[in-house]
C-alpha cells in the first residue's frame, strides 16, 4: 500500500474514484467531507466484484 501512496499524484489520478461507477479509486488530500469539514487524508478504495 505504502508504494502506492508513494507514487505521484498523476499516476494516482489515474484510478480517481469519479472513474468508478462502483465508488472504487482513489481520492486525493482534502476531497471527502466530513460534518461539512474537509478530511485531510488521502484514500484508495478497492474491492471484488461479486
Amino acid at each position: 500500500m505504502q508504494k502506492f501512496f508513494n507514487l505521484p499524484e498523476e499516476k494516482k489520478l489515474k484510478i480517481h474514484i469519479s472513474k468508478s461507477n462502483a465508488f472504487r479509486g482513489y481520492t486525493p488530500l482534502g476531497k471527502e467531507l466530513t460534518n461539512a469539514k474537509y478530511d485531510w487524508h488521502e484514500c484508495v478504495d478497492f474491492g471484488f466484484d461479486i
